[in-house]
């Protein structure tokens, strides 16, 4: 699939917001029209060390993370006439910098933003943990029977 820098901007906030065309033919002269909305800004580094979590935990939402604060959106209109596709994408494009922009615009926006992915993140490197550690004790070998249980 193609992927076409549509139009990118800097917000007042200090986000970055790029929309990337990814239509594609779908059959004869029908389009499958698809704009993908990404607005992004670099992670501060003491963003996640201001929480109070353990060491291992604070590097597991760091590397989940990768270094910047994402939130993408994507718009999708299905078996477009190849005359209005380009109309589409216009009016697409026209209606996520009129509407979506001022909403990711907004100074609380990024914190919010911050404080979901956060706890996403940490809710996923927890169930990576649990599952690691329920696999080292599967490992574990047990006895074949009981009489390791008495010494002598």
């Amino acid at each position: 699939m193609n992927e076409q820098l549509i139009k990118k901007e800097q917000l007042a906030n200090g986000m970055v917001l790029s929309v990337y065309d990814k239509s594609r033919k779908i059959a004869g002269d029908r389009w499958f029209v698809k704009i993908d909305c990404v607005a992004s800004i670099p992670l501060p580094q003491d963003a996640i060390a201001r929480k109070l979590d353990t060491l291992e935990l604070r590097e597991c939402i760091q590397n989940e993370f990768g270094g910047n604060l994402v939130f993408s959106v994507s718009k999708e209109r299905n078996f477009i006439s190849a005359d209005d596709k380009d109309l589409i994408i216009a009016q697409s494009v026209s209606q996520v910098f009129d509407n979506m922009a001022g909403y990711i615009n907004n100074q609380k926006f990024k914190q919010r933003l911050f404080d979901i992915k956060y706890k996403d993140a940490k809710n996923h490197c927890l169930h990576q943990a649990a599952i690691r550690k329920a696999e080292e004790e599967k490992n574990i070998e047990e006895p074949a029977d009981f009489s390791a249980c008495f010494k002598n």
